[in-house]
């Protein structure tokens, strides 16, 4: 799914709430070998689970030039290119007023992860 250019996102609510307090997940293997795992990883009816690794399939770059804040690269938000894979770390659900948005972690061997708030219509 492509973003049009008068597109917009609204970011969750609870973002503040989450961003702050997420801690990158010990990842185990290589890149390839947590890549090679996506296949695996599909949830039947395009769920994301907790822990399951996707792929993006749009870029996600709305943010990207949004300063850094408490911390968190472009204010929170997760920067990604088509065909990335992000580590699902939380998952928004209506009960945590978060639904539609994942908390994730770019998989890659980068000594700095990349880590932040992306809309489920990205990697679904």
């Amino acid at each position: 799914m492509k973003l049009l250019a008068n597109e917009t996102i609204e970011a969750p609510s609870a973002l503040s709430a989450h961003g702050a307090g997420q801690q990158p997940c010990e990842q185990q293997g290589s890149v390839e070998e947590r890549r090679a795992d996506v296949g695996n990883a599909i949830v039947p009816d395009n769920i994301i689970a907790k822990g399951q690794v996707v792929e993006a399939h749009t870029d996600f770059l709305e943010y990207q030039d949004d300063p850094e804040v408490d911390g968190h690269a472009n204010s929170g938000f997760l920067v990604v290119h088509k065909g990335e894979f992000v580590h699902a770390l939380h998952v928004g659900s209506a009960e945590t007023d978060d639904a539609d948005w994942i908390y994730g972690e770019v998989v890659s061997d980068a000594e700095v992860k990349r880590t932040g708030w992306l809309p489920t219509k990205i990697v679904k």
